[in-house]
């Protein structure tokens, strides 16, 4: 095994206990809702980072609490969760705290009684300490305290999904599923499945484009966490009346130490503790130099292993110069994206071309362009200029016909007369 493979050997090792890191810290946090909680309507739904937000707060209360305190978790785990800059944090945990404080939701307590209440009484973010603490309304005692009926599942997995549908379908499913049963069934209404997931748009009453966010919903659920779901559709006459949802138990635990077996030549968990060590510096100044935007474990390993064959140590210094550009660009609005897209690129000329293309040869036109475009505005076609340079030259024509020939502020000028006159002067005889 040459360096660079045992490198991406380590960089795997490194992923998979990276994820490993972040479930861990998780792992003993559980989410606990009553059902009438989880079945609640939103008018306006919670965006899926005040989502994961209030999920993380909720986790924090523990099973004997008999009444509301104040609840807190840390900036650091907010950003490290919400894949954000502490540098840049401040703006989304603000505009979070806004939209979690400025939605209400709506509970069906019993026939007849219906709740519409808010989600906290109070949110403060205290800077200085890194910490937002929380202060639950105090009408929803009875769905978050001491409960009866209700569900309960890990953060963790909810965390891993990135999509507030998701969510959504996860926390319904993990209810409409009795664990007893090795699967569980259940028949919904197309328009009730709508409301609870908060898929409320007009566009989604067209049951083809909700059926396009169902199935990503449920194969993000199916690929991170402890359930799988199928379903089946229900007709009423020739349309699509309701879904039979199916629920069954998944084991998505894996052993994390694995991938460390049947290695006895080299003490690698040192060797892999170092490599943690090194990439997680690396991410450091990445992330240091990096205007508003954070680049998480998982993405930063992806493009490293993708980028280590064609640039072994100078990976670095490379993703340092597309960070750079990003951050002097004003059109682009995801820069992860942006940077998982030029990685492509950069991987695509290596595997064809067998030639290492570096991203200031790659991007090396497009910084003064942009430059030239906030200066000048914007660059025009050469067959628009060359137009204008004809209708000007056919309008001082016209214009020159017009001139009296004998004015002595005409145009019109005698060109043989004055060949003439500049030949004599220098000596030479005109033919």
């Amino acid at each position: 095994m040459n360096k660079i493979e045992f490198s991406i050997y380590l960089l795997i090792t490194f992923v998979e206990g990276r994820i490993y890191c972040m479930e861990g810290k998780y792992d003993n946090y559980v989410v606990t809702k009553s059902h009438d909680l989880i079945e609640a309507k939103q008018k306006r739904p919670l965006t899926l980072r005040e989502q994961k937000l209030v999920l993380m707060l909720v986790s924090t209360i523990q099973p004997s609490d008999e009444d509301f305190k104040e609840y807190q978790i840390s900036v650091s785990d907010y950003c490290e969760t919400m894949n954000i800059s502490k540098k840049s944090a401040y703006h989304p945990i603000k505009k979070s705290m806004d939209g979690i404080a400025s939605k209400t939701i709506g509970i069906e307590k019993e026939p007849g009684r219906y709740l519409v209440t808010s989600w906290v009484s109070s949110i403060e973010y205290i800077e200085g300490k890194g910490l937002l603490n929380i202060t639950f309304d105090p009408k929803l005692k009875p769905y978050l305290l001491q409960l009866k009926a209700y569900s309960s599942y890990k953060l963790k997995y909810v965390l891993s999904l990135e999509s507030v549908y998701s969510i959504r379908l996860y926390e319904l499913v993990k209810k409409w599923h009795v664990k007893k049963l090795v699967k569980s069934s259940k028949v919904i209404e197309l328009k009730e499945l709508r409301e609870k997931m908060g898929a409320i748009k007009k566009s989604y009453d067209r049951y083809s484009n909700f059926k396009i966010k169902l199935t990503d919903a449920i194969r993000e659920i199916n690929e991170g966490t402890d359930v799988f779901i199928s379903f089946e559709e229900i007709k009423r006459g020739r349309s699509i009346d309701s879904l039979k949802f199916y629920i069954e138990s998944q084991e998505t635990e894996i052993n994390k130490n694995s991938i460390l077996e049947n290695k006895n030549q080299l003490d690698e968990d040192k060797q892999l503790e170092q490599e943690y060590q090194r990439f997680e510096e690396m991410r450091s100044k990445l992330n240091e130099q990096a205007q508003d935007f954070f680049i998480d474990g998982k993405v930063f390993a992806e493009m490293y292993g993708q980028l280590l064959p064609i640039w072994n140590d100078a990976v670095e210094e490379e993703l340092m110069y597309l960070i750079e550009y990003i951050n002097k660009s004003v059109d682009i609005e995801k820069p992860i994206g942006f940077m998982k897209y030029k990685v492509k690129d950069a991987v695509k000329d290596y595997t064809e071309n067998k030639e290492k293309v570096s991203f200031a040869e790659l991007l090396e036109t497009l910084p003064k362009k942009r430059q030239e475009s906030e200066n000048k505005g914007p660059k025009v076609p050469d067959w628009f200029v060359t137009l204008k340079k004809g209708e000007q030259l056919r309008t001082d024509d016209s214009e020159r016909s017009m001139e009296d020939p004998h004015d002595e502020n005409s145009s019109d000028v005698d060109f043989e007369e004055e060949k003439r006159k500049i030949l004599a002067k220098m000596g030479q005889e005109y033919n």
